[in-house]
This record gives C-alpha cells, sequence and structure tokens, in this order.
C-alpha cells in the first residue's frame, strides 16, 4: 500500500510540473491545456479512493493529500485556462467576422470607376457612416485583449490579439484614405471651378472696362502689367491642373465650368484689345519702373537695409527720364534713407561704446569683489571667533556697499538708458538685454552677501560682548 501511495505521489507530482510548466509557457499550443488537464482525472480518482482507505495521521496518507490539493489546484487553473482559451476563440472568431461585414462598403467603394461629383458625393457620406461603425469593434477587442491577458503568458493569445489589431488599425487606415482621397478630390474639383468662375468673372470685369471710353493710359498699363499677367498665370495653371486631374483622378471625373478653351479665347481678345490702345502711348517703361522702384522705397522705410542698396537705387534712377517729376521725388527719398542711416549707425556705434565702458565698470567691480564674493562658509566661522576680523568685515561691508551703489545707482539706470534708446531707434542689439540681466544677477548676489556680512558683524559683536563680561567676571 506504501508503495502503490507513493508511486501515485510522484507520478502526481509529475503531473504537477508538468501542468504548472504548460501554465507558465508562451510557447505552449493552447490545445494542451485540455490535454494536460485530462491526465489528472484517472490518477486523482485514484488518489481520492485511495486516502478513503488510509488512516489520516500516517505519514503518508498526509503526503498524498497535501499532493491532491496541489494537484486539484493545478487541475483548476488548467481547467479555467481551458475554458478561457474555448472563449478567446469564439470571441476572435466572432470578432473577425465583424471587421469582415465591416469592411465590405469600402471594398465595394474602393473598386468603382471615376465618376461624377454627385457619385463620388453620395459614395464619401457611405463611406463616412462605415467609417464611424468601426468603432464598435473597439468593445471586442477590449474584451479579447482581457481574455488574453487571463491567459498570460499564452503567447498565441498576444498573438491573435495583435495581429486583429493590426487588421483593425489597417482596415481604419484605408477607410481614412479612401475617404481622404475622395475628399481630396471633390475640394480640388470645387477649387477648380471656383478658380475658374472667379477667373470668368475678372474677365468680364475687364472686358466692360475696355468698353467704356475714353480709358486712360495708367488703367491700360495696369491691366496690361499687372491684371492680365496675374490672369494669364491663373489660366495657365488652371490648365495644368485640368490635364494632371485628368490624368491622375480616381474617383471625380474633371469637368471645368465654365470650359478652360471659353476663358482662353476670353483672355486673349482682351490682350489683343489692350495692346492695340498702348501702341500710341509714350513713356510706359519709364512710369512703370518709376512705379516699382517708388513701392520699394516704401518698403524700405520699415525694413534694414544697407549702403549697396541705396546704391543701386541710385543707378536705376539715373535709367529715368532727368524731367519726370518721379525722378526727383525718388532722389529726395534716396537721399533721406542716406542720411537715416549714417545716424542710426552712428547711435548704434555711440550705444556699444557706453555698453562697453560700463562693463569695464562692471569687470573692476566684479575682480574687486572676487574673493569676497567665493569665501567659504568655514573662513566665515573663523572670522567669528578673530577679535582682529570686525575691522575686515566692515572694510567688506564697505566695499559691498560701494560696489551696489555704483551699479544700482549708475551702471544699471544707464544700460536700461542704452536699452530704451535701442528700442527707440529700432537697433537690435541683444548683447544689451543680456548684459543688464547678467548685471541684475550679480547685484543679487552682491545684496545676499552683504546682508550676509552685515549678519556675521552682529554676531561677532555679540559673542565679543559676552567675552568682555566673561573677562570681567574672572
Amino acid at each position: 500500500m506504501h508503495e502503490d501511495c507513493n508511486h501515485l505521489c510522484d507520478k502526481l507530482n509529475a503531473l504537477i510540473k508538468e501542468g504548472e510548466e504548460v501554465l507558465n509557457d508562451a510557447e505552449a499550443f493552447p490545445t494542451i491545456y485540455t490535454t494536460t488537464l485530462d491526465a489528472f482525472v484517472s490518477p486523482l480518482e485514484v488518489a481520492t479512493e485511495m486516502l478513503k482507505t488510509m488512516p489520516e495521521n500516517e505519514d503518508v496518507a498526509i503526503r498524498l493529500n497535501e499532493t491532491v490539493k496541489n494537484a486539484k489546484i493545478v487541475q483548476a487553473n488548467l481547467s479555467h485556462h481551458a475554458n478561457l482559451w474555448s472563449q478567446f476563440v469564439v470571441e476572435r472568431d466572432n470578432a473577425t467576422d465583424q471587421l469582415e461585414t465591416k469592411r465590405k462598403p469600402l471594398d465595394e467603394i474602393g473598386n468603382k470607376q471615376i465618376r461624377s461629383y454627385e457619385q463620388v458625393a453620395d459614395d464619401l457620406d457611405k463611406l463616412k457612416k462605415a467609417a464611424e461603425e468601426l468603432n464598435d469593434l473597439r468593445d471586442l477587442m477590449i474584451k479579447l485583449q482581457s481574455i488574453s491577458e487571463q491567459l498570460d503568458p499564452l503567447e498565441a493569445a498576444y498573438a491573435d490579439v495583435r495581429f486583429y489589431d493590426v487588421d483593425v488599425e489597417q482596415t481604419q487606415q484605408q477607410y481614412e484614405n479612401l475617404i481622404s482621397s475622395m475628399n481630396s478630390e471633390l475640394q480640388d474639383e470645387n477649387i477648380l471651378n471656383e478658380s475658374a468662375q472667379q477667373l470668368s468673372r475678372e474677365l468680364e470685369y475687364l472686358n466692360s472696362k475696355l468698353s467704356v471710353k475714353p480709358i486712360i493710359r495708367e488703367q491700360l498699363e495696369e491691366m496690361l502689367n499687372h491684371q492680365l499677367p496675374p490672369l494669364q498665370a491663373q489660366l495657365q495653371s488652371l490648365q495644368t491642373e485640368d490635364d494632371k486631374t485628368k490624368r491622375t483622378r480616381k474617383h471625380v471625373d474633371r469637368v471645368s465650368q465654365p470650359a478652360i478653351e471659353t476663358l482662353t479665347e476670353q483672355l486673349n481678345h482682351i490682350c489683343l484689345l489692350v495692346k492695340q490702345q498702348l501702341d500710341n502711348l509714350a513713356k510706359a517703361e519709364s512710369q512703370e519702373k518709376a512705379m516699382i522702384m517708388r513701392m520699394e522705397l516704401e518698403k524700405l522705410q520699415t525694413e534694414p537695409y544697407d549702403e549697396e542698396i541705396l546704391m543701386k537705387f541710385e543707378e536705376q534712377l539715373q535709367q529715368l527720364d532727368a524731367e519726370d517729376e518721379n525722378m526727383q521725388t525718388l532722389t529726395v527719398e534716396v537721399e533721406k534713407l542716406r542720411a537715416n542711416k549714417i545716424e542710426r549707425d552712428a547711435i548704434e556705434k555711440e550705444i556699444k561704446i557706453k555698453l562697453a565702458e560700463l562693463l569695464n565698470r562692471m569687470n573692476v567691480i566684479r575682480t574687486n569683489l572676487s574673493s569676497m564674493m567665493e569665501e567659504e562658509e568655514s573662513e566665515k566661522g573663523e572670522t567669528t571667533k578673530d577679535k582682529r576680523a570686525l575691522p575686515e568685515i566692515d572694510e567688506q561691508i564697505n566695499a559691498f556697499e560701494s560696489a551696489l551703489n555704483e551699479t544700482v545707482g549708475e551702471i544699471l539706470p544707464s544700460m536700461n538708458e542704452l536699452i530704451s534708446r535701442s528700442h527707440q531707434e529700432s537697433i537690435n542689439l541683444p548683447s544689451l538685454q543680456f548684459e543688464l540681466e547678467n548685471t541684475q544677477k550679480f547685484v543679487e548676489k552682491c545684496k545676499k552677501k552683504l546682508d550676509e556680512k552685515l549678519a556675521e558683524k552682529e554676531q561677532m559683536r555679540i559673542m565679543q560682548s559676552e567675552l568682555a563680561k566673561l573677562e570681567e567676571k574672572i
């Protein structure tokens, strides 16, 4: 009996070990849970019957009973994992079927041929609704994730969840890509037709102006040099985009409204009329150059410029008609800009020189205080005990106060004044603000050191007073 009992214990322990290995095996094939579970049934039945015939207090019975308890725990875990896997398979298959169902609109619409704007817009609405329904799969994903975590560390469950998650993400991305592609083509069609309609209105406006007489030279130059070129560029761009979309579109059939051919005829007719009326007008080139130069000079009123730019303007002025009043005005403006630049450069130089002087003063102050600013706490303690150190502390206090008076009373106000002046003159000197902040930090540190020295002096005075009283008693 004892031999049979020991043999049964060994068999159950082996099953327990095998079961625990299966439960902890990340690479296990899920059906092994059931196979291993079944292996426990017969030995446990035999052990249960055997325990009924054995005295409970025998060592071999106690060992067998403990082994049976451990075996039942592992058996229960295996049963739980087997049930979880079965549940996982059902949920996984259901989730896969749901995903396939929700992919149908994507596949059907994605495989359609190029079609009218209205048909694509209708398909887009259907596609957006179908894409929103993908969110329903999130609950299935959460459920699968939960079961896979309970099956930890089973890699097969995690892998299936990852694959499904990737499939869902890919499907969502495909929906987004198709929606984006269709929406982009619809928007592109709207933009192209809005551009064509705008161009048509512009051409109708210019044509109506040309039909009104008399029309002055400036209006014709404006049309020829400023209004028609952008319209020509716009028409060319529209033609290029029209050709491109006809080659590359997958969904929306390109239909220009109005037709590009009609717009081209209207624009060519207007260009011909403008050129015919400009044939007898003189000095057009000089007037155009003067206008462009004036615009560029106006920009320089608010932008940085150098001597090279001013020289360039003077060269361009020489190309204008000497009797043209624009030349005289522009010459005065160029001279005014040069005078402003000279004045501004002089102010900038002056600010830099004054800043250098202030920095030199600060360097002297920092040098004079360097040893005191770096004084360690241990050194303070020694001086507190030394009666001869009181004059030295007074000297240090005077040095800090003198430095603060000079820095706060003279140097910082001077720096603020320089910054204010640089702002007034629109001079960009980042070093000014940097040095101001450094000086302000130095002042704060110096004030802190002064407070420490004053406290140290007071401590020394108290100690010396106590020592004097003690000496009197002695």
